[in-house]
Formats: C-alpha cells, structure tokens, sequence
C-alpha cells in the first residue's frame, strides 16, 4: 500500500474519527423505533422465558397451594405441642384427618 500524497492528514488524538455530527432528537422516529424494537424483544425474550419455565412454575404454584391449605393443621398440631418438623411431615398424610377429626 502507497500513501496518497494528496490526501489531509488526519486530526491527531483530538477527534481521530472526525468532527461528530449532531445528536438525535429523542422523540425522532429513529429512536422512537429502536425503543419499540427493545420493547419487543424484551417483551418476546420473557414470553420464551415464562414457555421455556413453565413445568417449573406450575411445581411451584402447586407447592404454594398444597402449603397454603396445610398451613391450619400444621398449626394446629404446632399448638398443641407436636414439634414443627414432626406437623409438616404427619398433616398431608390421609389418616392425619381422621385423627383429628375425632373428638
């Protein structure tokens, strides 16, 4: 490769790429539709997210159920002097309810 001997030099270490132009309006159309395309893809990146987590989110919306409605016994066995650990494992059992249901 040759120089060009008619060619400027560059500017030096003040603006190695040229004078910059001017900034961009933000309500321009341009950035007015790069932040529509972010938008649509965050939107479509946590729509794959949620299709892709889905087994997972339905275990853990049934583990919060089955908790939730075991919560009463579990409690109840708590106060009358049945150690926690001891509650939460004997509540979902199917004889716990006969147990408790007697008198």
């Amino acid at each position: 490769m040759t120089k060009d001997p008619t060619a400027e030099p560059a500017n030096g270490d003040k603006q190695p790429a040229g004078q910059p132009g001017r900034q961009l309006d933000p309500r321009s159309p341009f950035i007015t539709g790069m932040k529509a395309a972010a938008g649509v893809a965050v939107t479509f990146g946590v729509v794959q997210l949620i299709i892709t987590a889905r087994q997972v989110l339905i275990l853990i919306g049934l583990a919060f159920f089955l908790a939730m409605g075991l919560e009463p016994t579990v409690s109840w066995l708590v106060r009358h002097k049945l150690p926690r650990w001891t509650a939460v494992l004997w509540a979902p059992s199917p004889d716990s309810s006969r147990r408790l249901s007697r008198p």
